[in-house]
């Protein structure tokens, strides 16, 4: 039993090292906005908004208000910059 257990937790830490961290998707979203890769930007912050992150959804909101890295949509914007607001 207590061999089945380490394997276990073994298995779902190996599996979570794939996992995204909404924040680190986020800083990388600024980064690339800095540098004007605005497509690079959008990917990144939509990773992190669709997990929740309220920032990344308000910055994902401006992207489509300006229509930087997307087509201007000013419904899209609207979508997220009420998500951020949840």
């Amino acid at each position: 039993m207590k061999i089945l257990l380490t394997a276990l937790v073994i298995i779902v830490s190996i599996g979570m090292v794939g996992c995204d961290n909404p924040e680190d998707s986020f800083n990388k979203g600024v980064k690339a906005e800095q540098v004007k890769d605005y497509g690079k930007a959008v990917n990144l912050y939509r990773k992190a908004a669709e997990q929740g992150l309220s920032k990344a959804q308000h910055k994902l909101g401006t992207m489509y208000y300006k229509g930087k890295g997307v087509i201007k949509d000013y419904a899209k914007a609207d979508k997220w910059y009420r998500k951020s607001t949840e």
